[in-house]
């Protein structure tokens, strides 16, 4: 009795971002001296408690118990009292950020700007989820996992749409920028999140048995986006130290990986459409196939080298089925062509065009939230009476200086006191990891 071979699983191995990091901020403690009345004390304690929640959310192992609405709930609640900061013009520059920079020579960016915090923080949560998607994607071990391929869909998909949310919160960002949050690095990060997506798809497509040319067009448009990522960082890694030189090779070798793969259908398509040359131009096709994943070995072990290291052996076995998959087509073509057809072949079969069927979700933006109506007057205050400079300057002992204007302090003429300067100690000298 024959049985049907089972299709093979790709096991994926997915690139998790480097995290990043900011310093905890207690908004009372800052701000809470130029403010008036209760209510708007209480709002900066409910920004505080919702930004370290929020933090703190983020830094919970990828695969925590609490769900992907969870963490987006977390992020609307501190977005909705920020976004009060960001609609009062006078408020939206009252005091600092700062945050560590992802890739680049720069080890982290401190801007004047609410707006800041806001794109870093979005720019935070899609890095959670696609942190999360690399966790998931390690637990598929065979082709019954349809749901854990579908949560790992779903979760790159809307990382993709929160990515596409900060392109947007980007231009509304003015002065100069970490390199993360160019538009150039988040268009090409936006399709590295397509592009692992859409290996859920090649390998759901391979599992239903779907025709290998739609096969084919999936992973030549994975080719491209991975190609795209690889040279768009291409700059970048000519910085020396630049940690932009892991992300670059993950991308070499995924770039290598999937156009192989491109090959290994194109091969099973030409063999069955072209009658007079199609024997021959798919054993060249396979063995062009072969060759990009030995490119892709070499590839990847150059990324699990770079720092921070990754296990090897999570690369490998993804590359060692893709070559498995390959040697078997070629091994079937080329017996063919053997037995039968006797062609012999030096040019290449065209490669198909990429199509993308995977768009990312839409992310819905927060609204401000209501607790700021009728309270801006409260923060009068704020950049009245006093500058706050929070974060421009520390001493050696780790203090944050705070400068501010005494009213009561005039001279005549066009002679002024100067202001003595008061210290006022950090809430918590450690960064936050994200």
């Amino acid at each position: 009795m024959m049985t049907t071979e089972e299709p093979p699983v790709i096991p994926h191995h997915f690139f998790s971002p480097v995290l990043k990091q900011t310093t905890p901020i207690n908004f009372l403690k800052v701000l809470g001296r130029g403010v008036q009345g209760e209510d708007a004390r209480n709002l900066l304690g409910l920004l505080t408690s919702a930004r370290t929640s929020l933090l703190t959310y983020i830094h919970s192992p990828p695969l925590h118990n609490s769900s992907y609405d969870d963490m987006l709930q977390s992020c609307s609640t501190y977005l909705s009292l920020l976004l009060g900061f960001i609609a009062e013009p006078q408020l939206r520059k009252v005091m600092d950020f700062s945050w560590t920079n992802i890739i680049g020579l720069e080890k982290k960016t401190k801007m004047k700007d609410t707006q800041f915090d806001l794109c870093s923080i979005l720019l935070s949560c899609a890095n959670w989820m696609v942190s999360r998607a690399s966790s998931v994607a390690c637990k598929i071990k065979d082709s019954n996992a349809e749901e854990l391929h579908k949560e790992l869909y779903h979760l790159l998909l809307r990382a993709g749409g929160v990515v596409i949310e900060v392109e947007e919160q980007v231009k509304e960002l003015k002065g100069k920028k970490p390199i993360e949050l160019s538009p150039e690095i988040l268009s090409v990060y936006k399709d590295m999140i397509l592009a692992m997506a859409q290996e859920i798809s090649i390998n759901r497509a391979q599992i239903k048995g779907n025709k290998p040319s739609l096969i084919a067009k999936l992973c030549m448009d994975v080719h491209n986006k991975y190609s795209a990522l690889y040279y768009g960082l291409n700059v970048l890694s000519k910085s020396k130290g630049s940690r932009v030189f892991k992300v670059r090779s993950y991308a070499k070798y995924k770039m290598y990986e999937y156009q192989a793969l491109t090959y290994n259908y194109t091969a099973i398509i030409v063999s069955e459409t072209d009658s007079e040359n199609g024997a021959g131009l798919a054993v060249a096709a396979c063995k062009k196939a072969l060759e990009l994943i030995s490119l892709a070995d070499q590839s990847a072990e150059s990324y699990t080298n770079f720092e921070p290291e990754t296990d090897i052996n999570l690369v490998r076995k993804e590359l060692s089925t893709v070559r498995k998959i390959i040697q078997k087509t070629h091994n079937m073509k080329k017996m063919e062509n053997d037995h039968i057809h006797y062609q012999k072949v030096d040019s290449l079969p065209d490669l198909p065009k990429g199509i993308q069927l995977c768009k990312p979700s839409k992310f819905d933006m927060a609204q401000v939230d209501g607790s700021w109506e009728g309270l801006y007057e409260s923060f009068q205050g704020v950049f009245t009476k006093g500058k706050v400079v929070k974060n421009e300057k520390e001493n050696e002992e780790g203090f944050d200086v705070v400068e501010k204007e005494d009213e009561k302090e005039k001279e005549t003429g066009n002679q002024k006191k100067n202001t003595p300067k008061k210290t006022v100690r950090k809430e918590d000298s450690n960064c936050t990891i994200l």
